[in-house]
């Protein structure tokens, strides 16, 4: 059975996420809170959670002390933050305070989903959704994890790294072509070039490889 505590103090992002999380494993037991304190209170007495999903601004997280906290109460748990705010900065400062993942809650539940299985695998997830400096956040994710802007994602044009993150959130060649205003030929075009210079064979292996950032 995989264990999920979802912590936000927003009930209605926990009723809307709800059914993603329970389809991450074909048996899970996932328990809510609206606070870090009865989040870290929610698995007391019985088996620890493998996946913690935290609001990053909830009551009683204090920033990154939030993370440190269900850290020591859950060491062998992988932590995901979740906020309606990033940036670069605030990125950073989570990863940097050892979390496995951010998810913009921007992000559609099945990205979610995707995102929380990867994690579980061993992957660290960062929001491909974010454009800086006419650049996909796939670049910013290589630079912040590794330390250097040598990556194969600064190998991609601005609009490979669209389609990329269309890619990601499920989109088919033709949506894809309709949101960017291109035809079909073309957005195959970018995505072999794309799959060329990230090394991925495959749509499928393309999508594998947008949504992780290895350790």
């Amino acid at each position: 059975m995989l264990r999920i505590l979802f912590a936000d103090d927003h009930a209605l992002l926990r009723e809307g996420l709800r059914p993603f999380l329970e389809q991450i494993a074909e048996d899970t037991d996932v328990r809510e809170a609206d606070a870090l304190d009865a989040a870290l209170a929610c698995f007391k007495g019985s088996e620890p959670p493998q996946l913690i999903l935290l609001d990053l601004n909830m009551p009683g997280m204090d920033g990154i002390q939030g993370i440190a906290r269900a850290r020591k109460t859950y060491p062998d748990a992988k932590v995901v933050v979740i906020s309606g705010y990033f940036d670069k900065r605030i990125i950073t400062t989570v990863l940097k305070a050892g979390v496995d993942g951010f998810i913009p809650k921007t992000s559609s539940g099945r990205t979610l989903r995707n995102a929380l299985r990867l994690v579980l695998d061993g992957e660290r997830y960062l929001p491909t959704n974010l454009l800086e400096s006419g650049s996909s956040t796939l670049a910013l994710a290589a630079l912040i994890a590794d330390g250097t802007n040598d990556g194969p994602w600064d190998k991609l044009t601005p609009r490979e790294g669209d389609i990329l993150r269309l890619l990601v959130d499920g989109k088919t060649n033709k949506e894809i072509a309709r949101v960017l205003g291109l035809n079909e030929v073309t957005v195959k075009g970018h995505l072999r070039n794309a799959y060329r210079k990230i090394g991925a064979n495959n749509r499928a292996d393309a999508v594998r490889i947008a949504l992780q950032v290895r350790r």
